[in-house]
């Protein structure tokens, strides 16, 4: 018997509000734009099967070519990460998470 999306969501969210990237969260929007000096963080969870989160320097338009973007799928007990375009780079745009390829 595997862990259901919700079990997961609800840790993942529980986890990430505790970090010190936080200074504000909702479990109800879309998505959640979270910023300090140095670091912009969206959380999309609108996805049954997966969790995208996006990454840039704060300021940063969700239309830029500016991000950084890891997709966590969940399979049963088992959560995979992978990154637009297989890399690192901080050169993905937000808006275009679904459609982007990941590796």
């Amino acid at each position: 018997m595997g862990i259901g999306f919700d079990s997961v969501k609800k840790a993942v969210l529980e986890a990430l509000n505790a970090s010190s990237l936080a200074t504000s969260s909702s479990t109800t929007d879309v998505s959640v734009i979270e910023t300090n000096t140095e670091k912009a963080l969206i959380r999309d969870f609108t996805n049954p099967n997966a969790m995208y989160y996006g990454y840039a320097p704060a300021g940063t338009l969700a239309s830029a070519a500016s991000w950084k973007i890891k997709k966590t799928t969940v399979v049963g007990s088992i959560l995979t990460d992978t990154y637009a375009d297989g890399n690192l780079n901080y050169d993905n745009i937000w808006n275009n998470r679904a459609s982007l390829t990941y590796s």
